[in-house]
């Protein structure tokens, strides 16, 4: 009985870890001008003793017909600078300058779009991150609904 267990479990785990994954990305369909789509990257820390995380998403383009994007994201959060803070950025390897990456002292909701010139083999990366301690509180940062499309 014992084997059998094992061998399931053998079995079932790509099919989970698949189902997973297949989780993570965007439900809608995209587009032919949508190169990159996904719904959420999130650090969500529990209350309690001091937690740090960073997590980040990168996205890679080689087509050379793509000359512009525009890069869409929302930055939320529930930091406040007593328990926690956090901090993200977004960077390319493009002539066109984006905001260095932003330090967050405070609860955020905001949209961001960025219009980008970019060269062939482009690469664009997402970066979270999220400190806390002694919070009495769950925190968190996400960026969400973030998109990469071609103009």
């Amino acid at each position: 009985m014992k084997k059998i267990k094992k061998q399931l479990f053998f079995y079932l785990l790509p099919v989970i870890v698949s189902l997973f994954l297949l989780s993570c990305g965007d439900t809608t369909s995209p587009t032919n001008d949508t190169l990159f789509s996904q719904d959420s990257l999130s650090i969500w820390f529990d209350s309690g003793m001091y937690q740090i995380a960073y997590d980040s998403v990168v996205f890679g383009l080689t087509d050379n017909t793509v000359k512009r994007i525009t890069v869409e994201y929302t930055v939320q959060s529930n930091v406040d600078s007593v328990y926690s803070y956090g901090a993200y950025g977004v960077s390319a390897n493009t002539e066109t300058i984006l905001p260095p990456p932003v330090y967050l002292y405070h609860p955020i909701d905001q949209y961001f779009k960025h219009t980008l010139d970019i060269p062939i083999g482009f690469r664009i990366t997402w970066l979270i991150g999220l400190a806390a301690g002694n919070n009495t509180s769950m925190v968190y940062i996400r960026l969400r609904n973030m998109k990469i499309t071609r103009i």
